[in-house]
């Protein structure tokens, strides 16, 4: 289309094509067509912006917000174009621009529009960590809101979940019900991971009934949640018997859920529910990634068998000096002490450098040769 010399400007082509391509991923293709357009119309500019953002570049979905604000092609943002552009902020953890924001939708007299009320609520709660300021700007927000959506409920009970202010989250979950807003999905999982997260464990494993009896089946997130909870809370067997629950419900376990319950098989030192949980990674087809196999390095070593944490750590493609130092590690708490020296020289050369962790391991390398008087 751009050899053929048709204009890119008549009709809404050329912008569903960039937005086909942002879609499947291809944003440099997304960003020629872009570019070819003279006045790009806002459905374009937001993919543009969207697109940025789900490759995870925060910073030039923001800086295309910017130039769609100075009205440089004449398309002023929209409350989509709001949203995506929130969306980046989360990405980036940027409260300070998320305000920014905020103060250009009310002056744009977007702020009472839905869409981009919950994106601020959204980005409030995720980039103020740990609650504070921004759950409480949050809050003052949503109070105001003259319409609430799913979504805005779903939101706000999210941020006091992940904040461990689940008393807020709770009677948010029922004024919610009382509004007449039937929760969904999102907002059953936002509640049972906040409580998978509290000693008081209990409590998850109840709204998994109640989410059932409501006519929901937990999903693959639900699982997730409970199993980390297990193994957070000690409750490690409870974690991996969850496992052969999760399969026979037909919930394809992914790698969340392998890193909940690796450390469960490494604190019970069961080296056959070690070896079930590794099998799983492969026949699941799960990417195994640099920290899973370091994951089952430590899990192995802690089973008691250094010669799988060896094979594992030997067929990795992919090593960082937490690989390493559970290795070494490994092959100290074994009593192996000539490869567990070896690997120190082996990360010195290939450019890690000996950090102080490694150092850590070097006394009980030391042991067993003083017994023998080496």
């Amino acid at each position: 289309m751009l050899l053929s010399g048709i204009d890119p400007d008549r009709g809404p082509l050329y912008s569903k094509l960039v937005a086909l391509y942002a879609s499947c991923g291809d944003g440099e293709s997304s960003a020629l067509l872009f570019r070819a357009l003279h006045k790009p119309t806002a459905f374009a500019w937001n993919w543009i912006i969207l697109a940025s953002a789900f490759r995870g570049d925060h910073s030039r979905a923001l800086r295309s917000f910017a130039q769609m604000l100075r009205g440089v092609t004449g398309v002023r943002p929209n409350e989509r174009s709001f949203a995506y552009a929130l969306k980046a902020c989360v990405g980036l953890l940027d409260i300070n621009r998320g305000k920014e924001l905020h103060c250009v939708a009310t002056a744009s007299g977007l702020e009472p529009d839905v869409s981009v009320a919950n994106a601020l609520i959204d980005m409030y709660c995720k980039c103020g960590v740990g609650g504070g300021v921004g759950l409480e700007l949050a809050r003052r927000l949503f109070d105001k809101m003259p319409e609430r959506s799913v979504v805005t409920w779903t939101c706000m009970i999210s941020g006091y979940s992940c904040a461990g202010n689940l008393e807020e989250a709770w009677v948010l979950f029922e004024s919610m019900k009382c509004a007449g807003i039937v929760p969904n999905g999102f907002t059953w999982n936002a509640m049972i991971a906040g409580y998978a997260r509290n000693p008081e464990f209990g409590s998850a494993f109840r709204l998994v009934k109640e989410m059932k009896d409501e006519g929901l089946e937990p999903d693959l997130v639900s699982w997730n949640a409970v199993v980390a909870g297990l193994s957070r809370n000690g409750r490690n067997l409870e974690a991996l018997g969850l496992l052969g629950e999760m399969i026979t419900t037909g919930i394809r376990p992914n790698a969340v859920t392998i890193a909940g319950l690796l450390p469960a098989c490494g604190k019970i030192g069961s080296l056959r529910k070690g070896k079930e949980v590794h099998g799983l990674i492969y026949r699941a087809e799960l990417h195994a990634n640099v920290f899973t196999e370091t994951a089952l390095v430590d899990v192995y070593s802690k089973c008691g068998s250094p010669g799988h944490a060896r094979r594992v750590f030997d067929r990795m493609e992919v090593k960082n000096a937490t690989t390493y130092n559970a290795m070494i590690g490994c092959h100290g708490k074994h009593g192996e002490v000539e490869e567990s020296i070896a690997l120190l020289g082996r990360m010195r050369r290939e450019g890690f450098g000996v950090a102080r962790r490694s150092h850590v391991h070097l006394p009980s390398l030391c042991l067993p040769p003083c017994r023998f008087g080496r």
